[in-house]
């Protein structure tokens, strides 16, 4: 299935990629933007984190949780966009000065 639409980046590229990363890292923290650089790509709108992160995570602990379509561990919050539109932490931090 294809996570990132930008770069056109499977799971199953995900998947190996956070493997690679983890096995040649010894342990240290695997994060959606190296496993972009393993794959010669770069992040570029970032929506596709939320599900990048859970694939990351099953990598990391084995669970298989991503592959499943249960929750992640953890979720981004709701609330928060990018770029200062309404409803993100810029534009809160605005309307609570005024």
């Amino acid at each position: 299935m294809i996570v990132c639409s930008c770069n056109v980046i499977t799971d199953k590229e995900l998947r190996e990629a956070a493997a690679r990363l983890r096995e040649a890292n010894g342990g240290s923290v695997v994060t959606p933007g190296a496993v972009f650089r393993e794959l010669g790509h770069r992040p570029r709108c970032g929506g596709c984190f939320v599900a990048v992160v859970p694939i990351i995570h099953e990598v990391e602990t084995g669970d298989g949780s991503a592959a499943t379509g249960e929750k992640a561990p953890f979720e981004a919050p709701k609330d928060v966009t990018v770029g200062g539109k309404a409803g993100s932490t810029k534009a809160r931090k605005k309307e609570s000065a005024t």
